[in-house]
């Protein structure tokens, strides 16, 4: 039997040694390329939610940056302030141009503020409210508080009401008759200021826990602000006072820029939901009597109930786990 030669002997080797550095760089690329797969979707996903969170925090924030807009703008040296403006006793110009930033200000969030409103210590107010009645309408309007030589008080009342969509203003005949005013009696402005006693008449902000609105053709969750109202020789205004819906927060979770097949929940301090994009319910209104009361519920005057769902009994398994 013939021997191999040395040529043939090296050429294996050779075909062997090339064979084995292939399978070893094949496996250090899979290797390689697997981790760098990981790494991209780690780094893509940590991104996207950097992305989801500050667009859900900076669409909570809206209604206490507009409440701090105006809190500063009362303080600015040289801004004419209703109490300073010569009409406030006698006309209605004094209201104008706080009634348009207010306007502005319900404009940009697509009118999604149940009231942005400046109420002063003598019942006098600027206001742009959602309509009381109608769904779609929205309120600009001021109330000026008058007192007669007699020692009577009463007030005047000046408001435009226009459709949240074509912008027209209201019409007697078509809607029926005329709209309701923007406060009913100079008392319930007041009671708006008692919050000031809680705040120790103090330069501060005070926000409360998610409750019912009925100034609607149906009940609605709304947060609730208020601000103290200061000049800038720091004499007590009033207060500032917004109502943010909570109805627009599941379509806003559902655009944003979260992956298709992703859920986001929105969960607050007290463990309860504010808004989710799974379809279960985490929201639910009923009359009195109709929904069991708990410590996620809370009522309104008129009868109404609103539910929260907490979050560990909110059905959606992945959640569970991490409450």
């Amino acid at each position: 039997m013939p021997r191999p030669t040395l040529r043939l002997v090296i050429g294996l080797l050779c075909a062997s040694i090339v064979l084995v550095v292939a399978v070893v760089t094949l496996a250090i690329t899979y290797t390689v390329s697997v981790n760098a797969v990981r790494d991209t979707g780690e780094r893509l996903s940590e991104a996207i939610s950097s992305t989801v969170s500050h667009e859900v925090r900076s669409f909570m924030a809206r209604g206490e940056d507009d409440v701090l807009a105006l809190k500063n703008l009362t303080r600015v040296p040289g801004v004419t302030l209703p109490p300073d403006h010569p009409e406030f006793a006698t006309g209605e110009g004094w209201a104008l141009p706080w009634r348009h930033i207010a306007r502005s200000m319900g404009m940009r969030v697509n009118y999604t503020y149940s009231s942005i409103s400046l109420i002063f210590m003598d019942g006098s107010l600027i206001a742009s409210l959602d309509h009381q009645d109608a769904r779609g309408w929205y309120i600009d309007g001021a109330q000026s508080a008058r007192r007669l030589p007699n020692g009577t008080e009463y007030r005047t009342i000046t408001q435009t009401e226009f459709h949240t969509v074509t912008k027209q203003l209201w019409d007697n005949a078509a809607q029926g008759g005329p709209p309701p005013r923007v406060v009913h009696d100079m008392n319930s402005t007041r009671t708006a200021l008692q919050p000031l006693q809680f705040m120790g008449f103090r330069d501060t902000c005070i926000y409360f826990p998610p409750s019912i609105d009925t100034n609607d053709v149906r009940p609605r969750l709304i947060l609730y602000g208020i601000c103290s109202m200061y000049n800038y020789s720091n004499v007590l205004l009033g207060t500032i006072n917004i109502g943010v819906f909570l109805d627009e927060l599941p379509r806003f979770l559902q655009g944003t820029s979260k992956t298709p097949n992703t859920h986001l929940m929105l969960v607050d301090s007290y463990r309860m939901l504010l808004g989710s994009t799974y379809p279960a319910t985490a929201l639910e209104y009923g009359r009195t009597g109709e929904l069991r009361q708990g410590q996620n519920c809370v009522a309104s005057s008129d009868g109404w109930v609103g539910c929260r769902a907490f979050a560990r009994d909110y059905p959606y398994p992945p959640m569970q786990a991490v409450v």
